[in-house]
């Protein structure tokens, strides 16, 4: 193995990287999984044009790349493609992948929002009714959340909302019973210890 200067090393893995994008660019783009336009340009059978502005096709064409680390598959504009594939690992490795490397664990909690969560009437019930999704492979609870905060933002404004208003109405019912667990009876001295009724 040749034992270069780190700024030649450098240079030779940013034109290596440049070549890999290269190639996938003018391959048709055939790696990953999923590869598709832009979202936008249909809708159902509709094609309706892009939202975006840019003329470059690589600004609204994606691939799928994947973490060296856990797998996570990761759509990426292809013109950002040199940027990706350029990230290291903490021990020097590549970060990103154009096939996996290792099997990700997809989880199994579902979003809010889902139709089978144990929740959905409640949601139902503050207005959330026929708001709905799909996602049912979501790892942990923060990613939950991180889901709900990125994807339905005023969802879960409407949620918290709801959540604050219950917290507070259950404080209210807690000061009322403690006040009354505490006012003496009206129109009787307080008992004795002795007294029976």
């Amino acid at each position: 193995m040749n034992s270069y200067a780190p700024e030649i090393q450098a240079e030779i893995d940013r034109q290596l990287v440049e070549a890999k994008v290269e190639q996938i660019r003018s391959g048709g783009l055939d790696f990953g999984k999923d590869v598709v336009a832009d979202g936008a340009l249909e809708s159902g059978n509709n094609l309706v044009g892009s939202m975006q502005m840019a003329s470059d096709p690589g600004s609204r064409d994606k691939v799928t790349l994947y973490s060296t680390v856990d797998g996570l598959p990761s759509r990426v504009l292809v013109n950002m493609l040199g940027r990706k594939l350029a990230q290291k690992r903490p021990d020097g490795q590549p970060a990103w992948s154009q096939t996996p490397t290792v099997q990700y664990k997809y989880g199994e909690m579902k979003c809010l929002l889902h139709a089978d969560h144990p929740r959905r009437q409640e949601w139902d019930g503050i207005g959330l009714a026929g708001k709905t999704c799909a996602k049912a492979n979501i790892p942990s609870a923060f990613e939950v959340r991180q889901h709900m905060l990125h994807t339905h933002q005023q969802e879960w404004q409407v949620m918290e909302e709801a959540r604050l208003a219950a917290e507070r109405e259950e404080e209210r019912e807690f000061r009322k019973a403690l006040m009354a667990a505490q006012a003496p009876r009206r129109g009787r001295p307080p008992k004795d210890e002795g007294d029976v009724e």
